[in-house]
């Protein structure tokens, strides 16, 4: 798994996945998600494009970071069908919103 950050006026955070979010690579997501977070960012845009695979390890890393930054904004871009099916199988108000795009998720936050 490969990540790129950017920062963004308003305290946004964009985060760039690419390759596989599994057991291997969810705790580096989880450390680096909660250090923008740390640093003060009040808001994180996760772009999911990329990934092309997210074991159960994964998205307990997305659900523990939705957690933290619960008082935040943390929306995740472009999920795989597979990865957005499980997502909104959590349920309203439980999982991040999800958008299309980077450009519709930066003008949403």
């Amino acid at each position: 798994m490969l990540t790129s950050c950017e920062a963004y006026g308003r305290g946004i955070a964009l985060v760039t996945v690419e390759g596989e979010l599994d057991s291997a690579a969810a705790p580096a997501l989880w450390e680096e998600l909660s250090a923008y977070l740390d640093c003060g960012f009040r808001r994180l845009v996760l772009d999911l494009g990329g990934c092309s695979l997210s074991d159960a390890a994964g998205l307990d890393a997305l659900a523990d970071v939705a957690r933290r930054a619960a008082r935040r904004r943390f929306v995740i871009v472009a999920p795989r069908p597979e990865l957005r099916r499980i997502l909104d199988s959590a349920g309203p108000g439980r999982a991040p919103a999800i958008y299309p795009s980077v450009s519709e998720a930066l003008r949403a936050c």
